[in-house]
């Protein structure tokens, strides 16, 4: 299978409005997987979830964690990232990250909605670092978007895996049950950017 480069990684990671289907292990040692909204921090992925969830409860009890982003149309690609999970219930800091991910599924202009509803105390803010990343870590700190330049030419590290002609669900749902928001208007949702060739590559 072709494999994506550091840059072509992030750029489909971070094309669209996709979502992560994220896995955890229950207590009783079965699979868990509900989609999240995200957003990276360099390598790192970010998304908030309820800390009295079942994937919330599984991620402080076993960090480990495993989420996967795919293209549900021809010719057919994904981005699985492996790494631990790293928690905080910082409200500054969750409201911050909040505000990013909403932005970027719902608009700039209901974001602020979004972020006042998931930055809130019974959420928690996890940070999911890829295994080959053994940086220390001290919560999570809002930083700016890092320049994934000097890695371009680079092949996917340990923590990721990506490539093209797989066949994965087209949907995922959610039985969490929450406040109705508004929805943006198609005409204002932003359309993904133009889909690279590395895929028949």
């Amino acid at each position: 299978m072709p494999q994506m480069t550091a840059e072509e990684r992030r750029a489909f990671l971070t094309e669209g409005t996709r979502t992560a289907a994220v896995g955890v292990t229950r207590r009783d040692g079965g699979p868990w997987v509900l989609p999240v909204w995200f957003v990276l921090d360099g390598d790192d992925v970010i998304f908030t979830t309820g800390a009295g969830t079942a994937r919330g409860r599984a991620l402080r009890r076993d960090g480990r964690v495993s989420l996967c982003v795919d293209e549900a149309t021809p010719p057919y690609a994904f981005v699985r990232v492996d790494g631990r999970a790293s928690l905080s219930e910082d409200l500054a800091e969750m409201r911050a990250w909040a505000l990013r991910i909403s932005a970027r599924y719902m608009g700039e202009e209901l974001a602020e909605r979004y972020a006042e509803r998931n930055a809130v105390p019974g959420e928690l803010l996890v940070r999911v670092i890829p295994r080959h990343d053994r940086r220390p870590r001290r919560g999570l700190r809002l930083s700016p978007p890092r320049d994934g330049g000097a890695a371009s030419d680079a092949a996917p590290r340990r923590g990721y895996r990506a490539a093209a002609s797989v066949r994965l669900p087209t949907r995922c749902s959610t039985n969490q049950s929450r406040a109705a928001l508004p929805t943006p208007s198609s005409s204002r949702r932003p359309a993904p950017p133009a889909r690279s060739d590395w895929t028949t590559a």
